[in-house]
């Protein structure tokens, strides 16, 4: 037998690391060079034990980002996409969350933390940088401008 990790077995030490999707799994695993037979049944051992759960990994993903690098539903909902959380779970997990996620609070946040770095500027280029900002983070004109003042 030889000293190679089995798929099952190298999926645990990737989680060990952080919690991850299966499609994150699924990917690193591969590029490992694990069949994807092994793959299969490596990810759902893990889904039967309860060490991946695409909701459960979308929610903390989502609660994790609103505390430390906020962004916009539309922004989440694409990185989550792209690794590898269906459209469904998504919806799932910002359904579950509606009560502890607020768009608009984050919003105003933002722009409370980012206001005192456009301090001596003048109040234009503040202004602009400061748009530029919250939209690059995928917020709307329509919600940005509710909370701007001027």
């Amino acid at each position: 037998m030889s000293n190679r990790l089995s798929a099952y077995e190298k999926a645990l030490q990737l989680l060990k690391i952080r919690l991850q999707s299966a499609g994150e799994l699924k990917e690193k695993l591969a590029r490992k060079g694990y069949s994807p037979t092994e793959i299969k049944q490596a990810l759902q051992k893990l889904e039967k034990l309860g060490l991946v759960d695409d909701l459960r990994y979308a929610k903390a993903f989502i609660l994790a980002r609103d505390r430390f690098r906020p962004r916009a539903r539309k922004v989440l909902e694409l990185e989550l996409r792209k690794q590898g959380i269906d459209k469904e779970t998504i919806t799932r997990a910002f359904k579950s969350l509606e009560n502890q996620r607020d768009e608009e609070a984050i919003l105003k946040e933002l722009i409370r933390r980012q206001e005192g770095k456009y301090r001596g500027l003048p109040k234009e280029v503040a202004r602009r940088r400061l748009l530029s900002f919250l939209a690059r983070r995928g917020f709307r004109w329509s919600q940005i401008k509710k909370w701007l003042k001027g």
